[in-house]
């Protein structure tokens, strides 16, 4: 018997081909080719863009170890000290500064690039894990099943991203908080914190409506401040402010020669001040910086300093001069008549401020009354409010 043999490729063989095998090779492959893919562009992103600017973050924030702030007033009382001892120290506080602004400002400029890198790097990796599960699922389980796995596998993304991003590169606000420094850099002690803030009261400028500022080496958040306006004998108030210096603080940075400054503003001042008060006119104090969040909370006292901010005039005591100098708080300028405690957890944050005025013939008795009469008010207090005329009470 003679037999035809078929051609091998026929025009039916190349539809079924099509139609059925094809589809059934290439099917399990494409999610391989989706992983693979993915894989190659997310490694190519991490070695070529993210890891490098990590890593350049990283090797800022860890210059923070290097800075050291001296305690001067532990040693300037010490028998047999040099003379040039205090001008080193001081020499060696000013260097310090120095570095921590500078080691900030960097940092600052840096994130801002690295936040756009991370935003880019982060929709790539976003758009390569949808890449994948539409091709693993689309044709398995349908559109909208697929859709609702990009969606989870797009939240849980970003939720892993929000979640170690504190910790792996912190925001600039998040570096430059108190709690932040104490926790993660053993060269910061609750003790030289004052060192660090180097804080006073700006001399107001004679302008039409002068601003009264706290004046900070180092922009620093996390603590609170009180502060009143007094004639000398602190019997006449004239200007009071209080509050929280936190991150939504609005400061001003100041660039000099030979330093840095932040001027944070507590309140506008009467244009037509000194006219009318009582000469000389102080500005008083009170800096409450916490214990650090994780340290054992004792109960702590604030730093107080005064200083004159108009004074009368040589030859006519009735006009008043403003004084330039500035005075800042130091670790020695301690008043212990007040003690304060802050509890704080991740969801909250409370002040118990509790100011000893029974003592009617210690010094600045006046001023501890007026703080525990606003007391309840500065516990509470996020931001700075600024009382003056009619709004204050009489000492």
């Amino acid at each position: 018997m003679n037999a035809t043999l078929r051609p091998p490729h026929t025009e039916r063989d190349v539809r079924y081909c099509d139609q059925y095998l094809l589809p059934g090779l290439l099917c399990p492959m494409t999610p391989i080719l989706a992983a693979i893919i993915s894989i190659l562009v997310g490694n190519f992103l991490v070695g070529v863009l993210f890891k490098p600017a990590l890593e350049h973050l990283q090797k800022i924030r860890e210059e923070l170890i290097s800075v050291v702030i001296p305690i001067a007033d532990r040693r300037l009382g010490h028998r047999g000290q040099q003379p040039g001892d205090a001008q080193d120290i001081q020499t060696r506080i000013d260097s310090a500064l120095r570095s921590m602004n500078e080691i900030l400002r960097k940092y600052i400029l840096d994130y801002q690039s690295f936040r756009r890198i991370g935003i880019l790097f982060l929709a790539a990796l976003i758009l390569l894990f949808n890449f994948t599960v539409c091709a693993l699922l689309i044709k398995l389980c349908g559109l909208w099943i697929t859709a609702v796995a990009c969606t989870l596998v797009t939240v849980a993304t970003v939720a892993i991203a929000r979640g170690i991003a504190p910790d792996s590169y912190p925001q600039p606000q998040d570096l430059s908080s108190l709690d932040y420094l104490c926790s993660h850099y053993s060269n910061f002690q609750p003790e030289t914190l004052i060192r660090i803030l180097d804080i006073g009261i700006q001399p107001p400028v004679l302008e039409n409506s002068p601003q009264l500022c706290l004046s900070c080496a180092v922009h620093l958040t996390g603590y609170k401040f009180f502060m009143a306006m007094t004639n000398e004998e602190q019997s006449s108030l004239y200007f009071i402010s209080y509050g929280s210096v936190s991150a939504k603080t609005k400061a001003t940075h100041v660039i000099f020669a030979d330093y840095y400054r932040w001027l944070i503003q507590v309140g506008t001042l009467n244009p037509a001040w000194p006219q009318g008060l009582q000469i000389p006119v102080y500005a008083h104090l009170f800096i409450f910086i916490p214990i650090p969040e994780g340290w054992n909370n004792a109960n702590t006292s604030p730093y107080f300093m005064s200083q004159e901010l108009w004074t009368p005039m040589p030859g006519n005591p009735h006009e008043a001069g403003v004084v330039l100098n500035m005075h800042k708080c130091n670790p020695g300028s301690v008043d212990r008549r007040i003690t304060f405690r802050r509890r704080k957890t991740r969801l909250h944050e409370s002040w118990e401020i509790t100011p000893d005025f029974t003592d009617q013939n210690a010094e600045n008795f006046r001023l501890r009354k007026l703080l525990w009469f606003y007391r309840r008010e500065l516990e509470s207090e996020a931001a700075i409010r600024t009382l003056t005329g009619q709004q204050l009470p009489n000492l």
